[in-house]
């Protein structure tokens, strides 16, 4: 069997997934492609759709005109033709937005592609106008038809047009009519929102995103974290994202930072260095990490792991967090509950920090742990080749 995958990065949450697949693909002696937006990778197999310059001219001009994965077109007919060089059995799609396709192109070439599709829905923009997430906006316009979209700042930005209704029209041509097609979300929130969409008349099914169990374990060797960040004795609330922001819980977090007492820390992984310079003194701030290792240990280290998003279609870190052992708490809010037991944590309302708190207390007294994990890689990877079999 050959396999392409595409993605908008080689890295990240998507891009993990995607070359996870690829390594089980290749032990199990088939032939496996990935194509990225950005990224690096030194695997040939494993390659860029374009150079990073232009990706960032795409990136500009998408933030111009208001238009997400209309350019790139020269790189996209490039990418084709080693896609029918490679004449693949399985065309399998992740994140498609992060300006590095022309899609008019590709989806043109997908409706003529005679093998099998599968499209990963990792987050709500394929379906929508413009936005990933709709939630917090509290915009269900994509049920109908997008227009005057109340996001035009946030991820993908427009600075001048809202194109979301041309986007969305477009979107709704580009998928109609492709055969042999199976649509995938990551949590059972994100398939009962997609079966509300246009997608409805697509076959959709339900792949949770799964663990490294032998990155993310319940670990011992943390003491030397405890003492890099001085938090010997401390009893430490981690929060973990790739970007923080408001939907992703950061202004909670400041407000749980004035309720704590002396021997309790907040840290927070993945803070770009200016937020790092504005932290409170009870909230150390680290910078992104690729090292999954170190990942594993600061959950492992952690005494709860606290997800404060809002807007989440699976909370891979969430996840990650239940795998090293550690309890979690989350917000009720899209999927962010819905991986949660009673075993391995606690679910909250939105926003309600002084409630947060009084969980963080009796989780504190309790000195309870969770020991094991619900989402695992093999079962994850399991699922995606019997999609891949049985189109």
């Amino acid at each position: 069997m050959k396999v392409v995958q595409i993605n908008c990065s080689s890295g990240g949450s998507t891009g993990n997934i995607a070359k996870a697949i690829h390594k089980k693909l290749i032990e199990n002696g088939n032939e496996s492609y990935i194509f990225f937006g950005v990224g690096n990778s030194d695997d040939e197999n494993i390659q860029p759709v374009s150079p990073y310059f232009f990706v960032r001219g795409h990136a500009l001009l998408s933030k111009l005109t208001g238009l997400q994965g209309y350019f790139s077109y020269f790189f996209t007919k490039k990418l084709l033709h080693k896609i029918k060089t490679i004449n693949p059995d399985v065309i399998h799609l992740h994140n498609l937005h992060g300006s590095y396709l022309c899609l008019p192109t590709l989806f043109r070439f997908l409706k003529q592609y005679k093998g099998k599709i599968v499209i990963t829905l990792h987050d709500c923009w394929l379906f929508t106008g413009k936005c990933p997430h709709f939630t917090e906006a509290k915009c269900y316009k994509w049920k109908t038809q997008c227009e005057k979209c109340p996001q035009l700042a946030v991820y993908p930005r427009s600075c001048f047009f809202d194109r979301s209704k041309k986007m969305q029209r477009d979107k709704r041509k580009w998928l109609s009519g492709l055969q042999n097609t199976q649509i995938i979300t990551v949590s059972d929130w994100l398939k009962k929102t997609a079966e509300q969409s246009f997608l409805s008349s697509y076959s959709i099914k339900r792949i949770y995103n799964g663990i490294n169990e032998k990155i993310f374990y319940p670990r011992n060797d943390f003491k030397d974290l405890r003492k890099r960040y001085n938090v010997e004795n401390d009893f430490v609330i981690l929060g973990v994202s790739s970007n923080w922001n408001e939907q992703k819980g950061l202004g909670d977090f400041y407000k749980l930072s004035k309720l704590l007492q002396k021997d309790e820390k907040i840290i927070l992984v993945g803070l770009t260095p200016q937020q790092i310079e504005n932290l409170p003194p009870n909230i150390i701030g680290i910078t992104r990490t690729e090292n999954q290792d170190e990942l594993a240990r600061l959950y492992s280290m952690a005494d709860v792991f606290v997800n404060m998003s809002i807007e989440e279609t699976f909370g891979l870190v969430t996840a990650e967090a239940m795998a090293c052992g550690t309890l979690v708490i989350v917000y009720d809010s899209t999927a962010c509950g819905e991986i949660v037991t009673k075993d391995t944590g606690f679910v909250l309302p939105p926003h309600m920090v002084d409630r947060l708190y009084e969980t963080i207390k009796k989780i504190k007294l309790s000195q309870k742990n969770n020991n094991y994990s619900l989402f695992t890689e093999i079962m994850m990877i399991t699922h995606y080749l019997r999609v891949y079999r049985g189109l």
